[in-house]
């Protein structure tokens, strides 16, 4: 199933590039919510500015700095969008984390969800990533 949706706003690769630069904090303070950290924005923004921030843990520190390396990737390349990209963007931010960061998942795994179901997603299909 492919999903279409329109370019409303045109922008260049320079005014997206622009855009993430000028929003990074907040790109990165987001993002960071997914991995389970609850830094404030103003923690977030310290910690990218390099200052120690008490309160928040190695790890949570680790995940921002992470993230920022990631855009910082992503911003200063000029590489197309490709599955191989993702993979090198995904080995950098969860160097810390994955068992085995910038590979696809080969395994079976399950998700737990609030109902005390749980959640098996389908086993990746290299070739069908590749082509989408």
């Amino acid at each position: 199933m492919s999903v279409n949706f329109p370019d409303r706003y045109h922008l260049t690769r320079t005014l997206n590039q622009r855009f993430a630069r000028q929003n990074l904090a907040q790109l990165i303070h987001t993002n960071s919510r997914f991995e389970g950290v609850t830094t404030s924005f103003a923690q977030t923004e310290a910690i990218l500015a390099g200052q120690a921030v008490s309160g928040v843990s190695a790890h949570d520190r680790d995940v921002i700095i992470l993230l920022q390396k990631g855009w910082q990737l992503v911003l200063n390349s000029t590489e197309p969008a490709s599955l191989e990209f993702a993979k090198r963007i995904n080995a950098l931010v969860a160097s810390k984390d994955a068992l085995f960061p910038g590979e696809l998942r080969t395994g079976r795994g399950s998700v737990g969800l609030p109902n005390g179901d749980e959640f098996v997603p389908s086993v990746v299909d290299s070739a069908k990533e590749q082509a989408y």
